[in-house]
């Protein structure tokens, strides 16, 4: 899409208006990124301070909107040094700049490019012509005194002229307003002048397009010799390219349409649906203002300013034009896939005529007249204004956009956009998804099952038994979670990319296997809703391998086998005939299964070593199969205090009705905060007869480790019980971020008395985008070394780094890893005192005899002694014993503690 800018010489000095606005940020994102193309040795930014209550300095508002914006995010480290930022004025004389300023200023800058402009539509006509031609005309003055110009690009818009109709094409010509530009300035601005009738004159929609066509025409008439280019874009809207797809900071324009329409508030649209609107891609423009700022020879005098257009259209043009209709049917659809709070749906799309009059009633002025008689009645006043506020927005969309999307415009241009690979469907779809994302402030990765984002709906028994899928029981479960599941999470969300993404690679008619991790007896349940209430995703609900013990449960055995569970026995450790032929019947008929690879539910949040027999039965079948894994990560889990007595040593209580009685009568009670969930997809793995079963177990769990999420909840738990100097969760999260992670935000408080046991199992959640750094830390560490490798299992995790040098993550390493350690002494420590400890039966064992041992770690530990033979398996099963003398335990010992030479950094 780049054109290509020949330098017209070095050490160009750019001026440029305008870049507190979304169009200024990308010229000069745009500018720093480009500098191998043509050499800017400095950029001066006149920026206009803010007055009033959000008062700002120049530099405060370079600092808080443009440094701080993303646009600039991806710029390299420095990149704003040779930013001057100007506290000026456009509006004033001289551009509010002192003399110094403007002397300094006009004998150094070579390039002004004009990005500044209202682009409120229905302005009073002084107030626009202030903005656009008073502005302008002081900048055209300031150009004139300038020394060594060698370009001025002024941005005005395509809309200058009036629609001539579809097939009269409007070309790269200076306007025509019919009138005495200069006098209808004055006119204007002594208040003389009759807005209507300028307008009508014109035939131009609005005091915005007026003002810049008349802006337009004083410019050239009083141009002189400024090398002056006019740059004319149509409707601009998102990025396509950079500084990335879909980057948007302006509700104003197309964006408007697509946040109100996308937000569920927009439900009839004044529009032809023949109508093609010219919508260009940001970036595009910016590289049409780019190119013409650099123009060939734009050093070489009046011979270059004789070969320089003077009006250049930035335009996609008839041919890549974007439907009317096919703006609201992508809009509508995307919103519906990621929608924000109330369903997408536009109800009308046609003329103003009576039956929008009608819809525009019921659907915008009725329910906002509601929401605000009743904000009056609470004393909700700022509900009152923001009612007020919505029904003027969508009254002005339909009213002040009209012209648009009545009329096509046909653009010529002698010089189109280098627009390869354009689609406009597709560009649709990134200007609604960097809408949602930047204006709206809701992430695509996180779409809403249930709390304040979740899609609102009227009942939720109708909805349960409306949808397309699912039997009886599976649509009583479906309501009694929709009614469940806001008791005790505060959301529960999915990564519907990945999902999407996911099953693009997916044989629709195939057969499919989920294998989600395994954390609680919820995981059952909430793969089911999620597809039961996504039937778009066209993933069937599944049959589910479910352990026997979940058959003799009084009532829920009863309920579970409505659901489309079937029992297997777990452990066995040899081939299941009942089950091969279980596999075989629902993999002949295609349907779709669940099971889990963990087998049963980790306790500590550990990845556990997966089990295999499922998937040797599914290779069996001679079926192909696609398993799809997925990760489901929570704040809390439902048995967290159950799975803590099992952490500290105890046994394993049976499977019992009672405490899930229990449960349910604190959830109930309104006892129950469980936090957040969050649903994500990894990639698809292929099983067929001759699938390596090992290598694909160790691939899914890979997978399901890479998807899942950590919660800022996770992480403010850590440092509240481990604080260090210098770590916050913000930094934190963003290391993890940078390695690959994904971190999602959680109201949830931390727990009074939170448990370090339970806090320990949250760092699954994250410690394995560490290890790298952990391996570089900890060299040939025999503790470290066992736990990455029982722990790691997606592969990035493998890579070698260098070992750290920020003080932080040298801290943060240490805080992590010295426990795991410290628990690998210990129970050689444990081993070692044999009067005490002969024999070991299991890491539980140890466990209750020191309380701030591990369990996870424990039981690390002793196979990493059985694989180095100083522990054995007893012939009869019963207990550990050892193979060799104890002093091969004191080195172990030893080099687990030898990190410990070093101090720990960290906050006591």
């Amino acid at each position: 899409m780049t054109e290509t800018i020949p330098t017209a010489c070095s050490g160009h000095r750019v001026l440029l208006t305008g870049a507190a606005g979304f169009l200024g940020k990308v010229v000069l994102e745009e500018l720093i990124r480009r500098q191998d193309e043509f050499p800017v040795a400095s950029i001066h930014l006149l920026i206009r301070p803010r007055t009033g209550r959000k008062a700002a300095t120049a530099q405060d508002r370079f600092d808080n909107e443009i440094v701080a914006s993303e646009c600039c995010a991806q710029l390299p480290p420095g990149w704003s040094d040779n930013i001057q930022v100007i506290s000026g004025d456009l509006v004033q004389d001289q551009l509010g700049l002192d003399e110094s300023t403007w002397h300094d200023l006009t004998n150094q800058v070579t390039h002004i490019i004009n990005c500044a402009a209202s682009v409120e539509f229905n302005d009073p006509l002084p107030v626009a012509a202030e903005a656009n031609v008073t502005s302008s005309l002081n900048l055209l003055g300031f150009a004139q005194a300038c020394a060594n110009l060698q370009s001025m690009v002024h941005v005005s818009t395509a809309y200058v002229a009036p629609c001539p109709g579809p097939d009269i094409a409007i070309n790269e010509d200076p306007v025509k307003l019919g009138f005495d530009a200069a006098q209808t300035y004055k006119d204007i601005l002594a208040g003389e002048a009759d807005t209507d009738q300028l307008l009508a004159s014109t035939k131009l929609p609005n005091t915005y397009t007026f003002t810049k066509a008349l802006a337009e025409a004083l410019m050239v008439e009083r141009k002189g010799d400024v090398p002056l280019t006019i740059v004319r874009p149509s409707i601009i809207s998102a990025t396509w390219k950079h500084p990335f797809p879909g980057w948007i900071d302006s509700h104003a324009a197309f964006a408007g349409f697509v946040a109100l329409c996308g937000a569920g508030y927009l439900r009839a649209m004044v529009a032809k649906g023949e109508t093609s609107l010219d919508i260009v891609p940001c970036d595009a423009v910016v590289d049409r203002i780019l190119a013409s700022s650099f123009w060939p020879g734009a050093s070489d005098g009046d011979s270059a300013q004789q070969d320089r257009p003077l009006i250049q259209h930035a335009v996609t043009g008839l041919d890549l034009a974007s439907g009317a209709e096919l703006c609201a049917n992508v809009v509508v659809n995307y919103f519906r896939r990621f929608p924000v709070g109330r369903l997408a749906g536009l109800r009308y799309v046609g003329p103003d005529a009576f039956p929008f009059r009608v819809r525009h009633f019921q659907f915008h002025t009725l329910p906002t007249a509601v929401a605000g008689a009743w904000s009056s009645l609470t004393g909700n006043s700022r509900g009152k204004r923001a009612a007020a506020r919505l029904q003027s927005r969508l009254t002005f969309l339909n009213e002040g956009f009209q012209y648009f999307t009545y009329n096509t415009f046909r653009f010529a241009t002698m010089a189109p956009l280098d627009l390869v690979g354009f689609d406009p469907k597709h560009y649709l779809e990134t200007v609604s998804r960097g809408v949602r994302r930047h204006l709206l402030g809701k992430d695509e990765h996180e779409v809403a099952l249930t709390g304040t984002d979740a899609v609102k709906r009227t009942s939720d028994l109708y909805w349960a038994f409306t949808q397309p899928n699912g039997n009886v029981a599976e649509r009583i479960c479906a309501y009694t979670l929709s009614k469940g599941l806001p008791k005790c999470v505060d959301q529960v969300t999915f990564d519907r990319l990945s999902f999407e993404s996911a099953l693009d690679d997916v044989d629709p008619d195939g057969l499919v296997a989920i294998v989600p991790t395994h954390r609680s007896y919820m995981d059952f349940v909430l793969c089911s809703y999620l597809f039961f209430s996504q039937p778009d995703l066209n993933i069937a609900l599944p049959q589910i391998a479910a352990a026997r013990e979940f058959a003799h449960i009084p009532v829920l055995g009863q309920i579970f086998t409505s659901a489309n569970a079937f029992f297997v026995d777990r452990g066995q450790g040899q081939p299941d005939p009942e089950l091969s032929a279980k596999i075989q019947a629902l993999a002949t008929r295609r349907q779709t299964l669940e099971f889990f690879i963990e087998g049963t539910r980790s306790r500590s949040r550990q990845f556990l070593a997966p089990k295999r027999g499922l998937l040797r039965a599914l290779a069996a079948s001679g079926i192909e199969t696609t398993i799809l894994p997925i990760a489901l990560s929570y704040d809390h889990v439902p048995e967290e205090s159950a799975f803590l007595r099992e952490l500290l040593g105890n046994p394993k209580p049976d499977m019992q009705l009672l405490p899930l009685l229990r449960w349910t009568s604190s959830l109930l009670r309104n006892q129950v905060e469980l936090g957040r969930i969050h649903i994500a997809c990894g990639q698809p793995q292929a099983l067929d007869t001759n699938t390596d079963i090992s290598q694909l177990s160790h691939n899914i769990m890979g997978q399901l480790q890479a998807q899942t999420v950590t919660t800022t909840h996770h992480l403010e738990s850590f440092l509240a019980k481990n604080p260090i100097d210098g770590v916050d969760v913000a930094w934190l999260g963003q290391e993890i971020i940078n390695r690959g992670g994904r971190v999602v935000d959680s109201p949830l408080e931390i727990r009074h008395g939170l448990d370090p046991v339970v806090e320990r199992g949250m760092r699954y959640h994250w410690i394995h985008w560490f290890y790298p750094e952990a391996r570089a830390l900890y060299p040939n560490h025999p503790a470290i070394d066992s736990h990455i490798a029982e722990n790691a299992y997606f592969d990035a995790t493998r890579a070698s780094v260098e070992a750290p040098q920020d003080p932080r993550m040298i801290a943060l390493l240490r805080t992590v890893f010295d426990p795991i350690c410290q628990d690998y002494a210990r129970v050689a420590s444990v081993l070692a005192a044999s009067e005490e400890y002969p024999v070991i039966r299991s890491a539980k064992e140890v466990v209750s005899a020191h309380p701030d041992a591990f369990l996870p770690e424990v039981e690390g530990v002793l196979k990493d002694l059985m694989a180095r033979e100083i522990l054995t398996q007893h012939s009869d099963g019963s207990r550990l014993v050892l193979t060799g003398e104890t002093p091969d335990l004191h080195d172990y010992r030893a080099a687990c503690l030898a990190h410990e030479s070093e101090p720990l950094t960290q906050t006591a």
